[in-house]
């Protein structure tokens, strides 16, 4: 438990949150591939359709419908969340965003939460929610030589499920989460054998020596100054050790081989610093949240004062989940 939260440290509690009662837009054109340093690795291509393109299931998800869906793992039922935009037509292939919520969360609370489900219909895209076993996910220990985690095999599962069941494009998938789940999204950026073609995250950011062996990885990522869970210059969050965010953010910006930056705008409350220039175009967004607490920016539920009493302050000068969408629709893994 101890090596667990020290990649994740105390994540998004959002029981306080549960106790209170078109035409898709077309995506942006994906970034060229660049030319890598030698011996860099590449994602491996993957196909730009799933079975589901071509399921006639009469139990398929229906449009616009939120989904409760099950998978077997080990022998254990386990749930997942999916939601097709109503602009969704069979046969033609979407991208995916799947959002991984904090510990101590739940997949309906981070739908709640982030409303990218408001995103999805309206620049159509599925959105895919997975649960952990209770509210915990398993993470890799700090001193693993591996990104393999007990999770694997239930993120496998959903993805499978989710590609027979509908016309998925599997390289325009995204990883995104809150906290711990923003740990879960850092676990699948390090993995050599790419999955997911960007990552957002909020509020946890980490980096390991085992990520060396994986490709660049595109990321957006949030933190609030104020964060008094996850502290922004590092140091104890609940009785473990955390490094500074930027020092976190430098370590992924060196990963990606970014040869110039930050490019740095200032707003009323937010710094966002840009690394541009980096191998197989893998930009890295870092955003600042002066004041920021331990919470999703542009959330009108953890800005809720009651809310913010117990997380801290919400932005709502930007939005997370609308500035993800609009850095991960520019990637997209090749196809085979």
């Amino acid at each position: 438990m101890v090596a667990l939260l020290r990649w994740a440290p105390l994540a998004l509690a959002l029981a306080v949150a549960t106790a209170c009662g078109q035409q898709a837009t077309p995506a942006s054109s994906p970034q060229p591939v660049s030319s890598s340093p030698p011996g860099l690795p590449s994602p491996s291509p993957v196909s730009a359709t799933s079975p589901g393109c071509s399921s006639t299931d009469p139990q398929a998800p229906v449009a616009g419908v939120m989904t409760t869906r099950t998978v077997v793992v080990d022998g254990l039922e386990r749930p997942y969340l999916l939601r097709l935009p109503p602009t969704y037509q069979p046969g033609k292939p979407i991208p995916t965003v799947v959002t991984f919520h904090g510990m101590g969360s739940t997949a309906d609370q981070q739908l709640l939460v982030t409303a990218v489900g408001t995103s999805a219909d309206k620049n159509g895209y599925a959105v895919i929610a997975p649960q952990a076993n209770g509210t915990t996910w398993a993470l890799p220990p700090d001193n693993t030589t591996t990104v393999t985690t007990p999770e694997d095999g239930y993120i496998d599962a959903v993805l499978s499920d989710a590609e027979g069941a509908a016309c998925l494009d599997p390289s325009r998938m995204y990883a995104a989460g809150m906290s711990m789940g923003s740990a879960m999204t850092f676990v699948e950026a390090c993995k050599p054998d790419r999955r997911f073609a960007a990552f957002g995250g909020v509020a946890v950011a980490i980096y390991r020596p085992v990520c060396d062996q994986a490709p660049p990885a595109p990321l957006i990522y949030f933190h609030g100054r104020g964060d008094q869970t996850v502290p922004f210059n590092g140091g104890d969050a609940k009785g473990y050790q955390v490094a500074p965010v930027p020092q976190t953010m430098d370590e992924w910006v060196a990963h990606n081989h970014c040869a110039a930056g930050p490019d740095v705008t200032v707003t009323e409350d937010v710094t966002t610093r840009v690394w541009s220039d980096c191998a197989q175009n893998a930009e890295v967004d870092f955003y600042e949240i002066d004041g920021g607490g331990h919470t999703w920016p542009g959330s009108a539920i953890t800005a809720l004062p009651y809310i913010e009493q117990f997380l801290g302050r919400t932005t709502m000068t930007i939005s997370a989940t609308d500035l993800m969408w609009d850095f991960f629709s520019r990637y997209q893994l090749p196809t085979k």
